[in-house]
């Protein structure tokens, strides 16, 4: 059953209390995202996991809207995975904020070939095909590895405890 069940003949209400609690998402919560879709003003992403390392246990999907004048073909590719930090939730939709301190792409793919971005002065350059692209960039770019190590470490500890 999936919660408990409470009656109130007096009242005459059917009450179901959780048994389980949704992990909350806030604002000003930090989460590791991948980009779904980018258009010019508006770029969908899924957050996967909060960056302490915990694994959202359902992605939350939500939106990065672009500044005044600016193309958000040039902060986000579709594929990038990015640490955002969520702004406001209203009705349910979900507003992330990609433009804040440490925040930005951590690793990203060639628009062209598909594949990893790296770092070259403050701009992006790929390996393979040559491309140079440009992206709102996180302080610890090319540190993917490092948060999916976190995360099994997280889930390593929540199956032995």
């Amino acid at each position: 059953m999936p919660g408990e069940v409470e009656f109130d003949r007096v009242a005459r209400v059917v009450k179901l209390r959780p048994s389980k609690q949704l992990e909350a998402v806030k604002p000003g919560d930090r989460l590791l995202a991948r980009v779904r879709d980018v258009q010019d003003k508006i770029a969908v992403l899924e957050a996967l996991a909060k960056i302490d390392g915990t694994p959202l246990k359902y992605p939350r999907t939500g939106v990065v809207i672009a500044r005044r004048g600016e193309n958000l073909d040039n902060v986000v590719g579709v594929g990038d995975y990015a640490i955002v930090e969520v702004s406001s939730i209203y009705y349910g939709l979900i507003t992330f904020d990609l433009y804040g301190h440490a925040l930005g792409c951590i690793a990203s793919l060639c628009s062209r070939c598909g594949s990893i971005l790296e770092k070259r002065g403050n701009m992006l350059e790929c390996g393979k095909c040559g491309s140079r692209e440009r992206r709102k960039l996180a302080l610890k770019y090319g540190s993917l590895n490092q948060f999916i190590e976190e995360m099994v470490r997280v889930l390593e500890g929540k199956d032995s405890g």
